[in-house]
């Protein structure tokens, strides 16, 4: 065969589209996620009917306790060493990072 060199290049143009097509699927953007309400609304499985909020009643649990969210103020503070980096953390940032095999001049 004395067309290596032109199989080669139709080869190499094959993977070329091939890794354009995956790169495509990636970066597509995502489809909107909708919230179950309107699904259902979308299907038509549900008619539409203004229902007051006042009707609605609250579902509570016997026994449960509401979650506490923690202020930057309350939350502790933690301190995380090896060898190479001391990290400080207040429980939503790092406070202070210093590593210890370089030292600043």
């Amino acid at each position: 065969m004395t067309q290596t060199r032109t199989f080669l290049f139709i080869a190499w143009l094959m993977v070329a589209a091939f890794l354009w097509m995956e790169w495509n699927k990636e970066h597509q953007p995502q489809p909107v996620a909708q919230t179950p309400s309107a699904v259902v609304a979308a299907a038509g499985a549900v008619p539409s009917a203004n229902i007051p909020a006042a009707n609605i009643p609250s579902a509570s649990v016997p026994g449960t306790v509401a979650p506490q969210v923690m202020t930057p103020a309350q939350a502790p503070r933690v301190s995380l060493r090896n060898d190479m980096l001391v990290l400080e953390l207040d429980g939503r940032s790092i406070t202070s990072a210093k590593l210890l095999k370089y030292h600043q001049s």
